[in-house]
């Protein structure tokens, strides 16, 4: 892709499958490496890319293992600068991580869904927070001279960092906010016009390398 003085490119990937994403584990903050299909999928892309001869100026990570490893994997490969920011954790889910989804879908069935203002499962992130801590990373994105970077991070915060691309805040009631789910290793594909100040999306959810 080529790209104007005045631009950036950001790829957004979610990390490849986890232990937890295999045994349907609401993860948040808790560590759980990649499995050998996340390895997998990993190393697919990273074929695809150099058959692109795409390249990247930086690789942006966050230091959870299973975005750690994916990171590492492609830094090694693609011969990248690597960086750990923990803006770009997944989001803290409170007293639901670590339990299956439908488990803890059946904790929380008798309860209204928590506004934007309360926090998510009793003590996680609210969608408050998740939105502020999403600018936040986006904001200190678009400080870096333009290039060319790989972001690599989770479903549920890339999800929110996407809807504030999208100029989409939490809701001020308890309706949940739309959902942008990426698979693991989907990858967005965003530029950033510096001098309009505009964002481009050119790919979403992109998995041609699977």
């Amino acid at each position: 892709m080529s790209l104007s003085k005045a631009q950036s490119s950001f790829v957004f990937l979610r990390h490849g499958l986890s232990e937890g994403n295999k045994e349907g584990i609401i993860q948040g903050r808790i560590d759980y490496p990649l499995a050998q299909e996340g390895q997998q999928q990993i190393e697919m892309l990273i074929d695809f890319w150099k058959a692109q001869n795409r390249s990247f100026d930086r690789i942006i990570s966050s230091p959870l293992t299973r975005a750690r490893s994916s990171a590492v994997l492609l830094a090694t490969a693609l011969k990248l600068e690597l960086e750990f920011d923990d803006l770009w954790e997944e989001r803290h889910h409170g007293e639901a991580e670590g339990a299956p989804y439908d488990q803890a879908n059946q904790w929380y069935a008798d309860r209204p869904n928590a506004s934007p203002y309360e926090p998510v499962f009793d003590s996680g992130e609210s969608e408050w927070e998740l939105h502020i801590r999403a600018c936040k990373a986006i904001h200190k994105l678009i400080l870096l001279d333009p290039g060319s970077y790989l972001i690599v991070s989770h479903g549920g915060f890339l999800g929110a960092v996407l809807r504030a691309v999208l100029g989409i805040a939490p809701s001020s009631g308890r309706t949940r906010p739309a959902r942008i789910s990426l698979a693991n290793t989907g990858f967005a594909d965003l530029r950033y016009d510096h001098l309009e100040a505009r964002w481009y999306i050119d790919a979403f959810n992109s998995t041609a390398h699977l």
